[in-house]
C-alpha cells in the first residue's frame, strides 16, 4: 500500500486537520502534482531541476501550451515514477487578458478533472 504525508491545503474542499498520512493512491499523485507545478527550478535543495517553474514560463515571449506539457511530462517521468499507471491529460487554454494573458490549466486523471489552475 502506497503512502505519503498528507499536505493538503487547508483551503482546500476536503481537508481534514486531524488527518497525518494519506493512503489514497490518486490524491497521492495529486499531491505531487502540484508540488511540481507550484515549485520552480532551484527551490529544493539536491533536486536542482525538480519544478516546472510555471510562473517563469508564461512569462517567456512565445510561450506555448506544447511547452507546457513537455515540462509536465518531463517532471513526471523524472519525479513521479506511477503516474505512468494513470491516464494523465493536461489542458491549457490561453485567453487575452486585458494586462496580459491568462493560462487555465486543468488536470485530468483518468477522465476525470482532479483540479484546475489560473496562472497570470
Amino acid at each position: 500500500m502506497i503512502k505519503d504525508l498528507y499536505i493538503i491545503n487547508q483551503n482546500e474542499p476536503g481537508y481534514d486537520a486531524f488527518k497525518i498520512e494519506e493512503r489514497d493512491s490518486v490524491r497521492i499523485l495529486l499531491q505531487k502534482i502540484k508540488m511540481i507545478m507550484f515549485t520552480r527550478k532551484g527551490e529544493i535543495l539536491g533536486e536542482p531541476q525538480f519544478g516546472i517553474s510555471l510562473e517563469d514560463l508564461l512569462f517567456e515571449l512565445g510561450f506555448s501550451s506544447n511547452e507546457l506539457r513537455k515540462a509536465f511530462d518531463q517532471q513526471l517521468a523524472a519525479y513521479v515514477p506511477e503516474a505512468a499507471s494513470f491516464d494523465l491529460k493536461l489542458n491549457v487554454n490561453f485567453v487575452p487578458g486585458t494586462a496580459r494573458d491568462v493560462a487555465y490549466i486543468d488536470i485530468y486523471v483518468n477522465g476525470t478533472k482532479a483540479f484546475g489552475l489560473v496562472a497570470v
